[in-house]
């Protein structure tokens, strides 16, 4: 019972966090621009800290549920979610460039942005994490 020790004010700020962070990535599911996975991830850590029900009650949640047990049983990024976000890195890059970012902020952004579409391929799509635990058991 770990968010018993928490006094009421930090209890509340986690469940505003939590809340937040949900509507955030209900957002995130309708529109293509928005990240689900970390929004919600952020949600049942805060939920986590505040209230084992609302915890619960997102871990539940029919639309929540597939990319939660996604990211944690395989850490797996959907497909969908891959190209999209490895897309958008690529055309804000493109649009710094042709509008005349200085090298130094086109260098930095780049390698964030490398950084981060590695990290992002290197993650399996639950649709293939599915398949491996599917073969392993057979």
């Amino acid at each position: 019972m770990e968010h018993r020790k928490r006094s009421p004010a930090a209890r509340l700020a986690f469940r505003y966090i939590a809340l937040l962070s949900a509507g955030l990535g209900a957002i995130g599911l309708l529109l293509p621009l928005v990240p689900t996975t970390p929004f919600l991830l952020l949600a049942l850590w805060a939920a986590n800290r505040s209230s084992p029900r609302l915890a619960r009650r997102i871990r539940r949640n029919r639309h929540f549920a597939p990319v939660l047990h996604a990211w944690e049983n395989g850490r797996a990024i959907p497909t969908r979610a891959k190209v999209l976000g490895i897309g958008l890195m690529g055309l804000s890059w493109t649009k710094l460039w042709w509008f005349g970012a200085p090298p130094w902020l086109l260098v930095g952004i780049g390698t964030m942005f490398l950084i981060g579409a590695t990290f992002i391929l290197s993650r399996p799509s639950p649709e293939l994490a599915l398949r491996r635990a599917r073969s392993e058991l057979d």
